[in-house]
């Protein structure tokens, strides 16, 4: 499967839906897109990993990064649903 994600707006939390495999170059693009949503001013973001196949350190790295861009622009960033593999 490849990576793919989704966002949507539930209330006043913006939420990402991702699936597939967090790799280098899905995790730039992931990390992209975060801290664009948060520069529209998105501030209560999660991320459902439910659909996470694999997340490699380049991946945790940028999730990592946007976690830090959107606590400096005082935003939150929070992960749910991870599965015992990732």
């Amino acid at each position: 499967m490849n990576f793919r994600a989704t966002v949507r707006q539930s209330e006043d939390i913006t939420v990402g839906d991702v699936e597939g495999r967090i790799a280098v170059n899905e995790g730039t693009a992931l990390g992209q897109t975060l801290r664009d949503l948060v520069k529209k001013g998105h501030k209560k973001i999660v991320l459902n990993l439910r659909r996470v196949k694999h997340l490699d350190s380049s991946g945790i790295g940028e999730l990592v990064k946007s976690y830090k861009f959107a606590k400096k622009h005082g935003g939150e960033l929070k992960t749910i649903h991870l599965t015992p593999r990732v």
